[in-house]
Order: structure tokens, then C-alpha cells, then sequence
């Protein structure tokens, strides 16, 4: 069997801008401000390579908003 490597990048700045609050985080998700309960700058380093997967994998952007509410 054929195994398909695919190399995804992503990088913090792709949420930008972004604020980091002990309470949660506020960022840019296509053009839109996303907010999730997490907190922390891997937390938003988490998000960022889940939402790249997502995006790869044909998730619509407002599914993708919506999980990322409720991480």
C-alpha cells in the first residue's frame, strides 16, 4: 500500500493578533476573533496546529470555531 506523507506548517502567528489572560485565550481564527477557556501559550500553540489539521482535512472554519470554544 501507497502511504501519502503530507508535511502541514503552522506557526502562532497565523492567530494574530492574539492575548493570553490567565482566564482563556482571545485570537484571530480566519479573520475572526475565536476565544477558548485554555490558557497559556501552548495551549494557543495546541489550538493552532489542531485548527491547521482541521483546515487540511476540509472542516468548515465555523465548525472549527465552534470545537475550539469548548477545548
Amino acid at each position: 500500500s501507497l502511504h501519502v506523507r503530507r508535511h502541514l506548517t503552522y506557526s502562532i502567528r497565523d492567530v494574530e493578533p492574539y492575548v493570553i489572560r490567565k482566564s482563556g485565550l482571545d485570537f484571530t481564527l480566519n479573520g475572526r476573533i475565536a476565544s477558548s477557556p485554555l490558557s497559556g501559550i501552548f495551549n494557543l500553540y495546541n489550538i493552532v496546529a489542531a485548527v491547521t489539521v482541521a483546515k487540511s482535512e476540509g472542516v468548515a472554519p465555523s465548525i472549527i470555531a465552534e470545537a475550539v470554544k469548548e477545548f
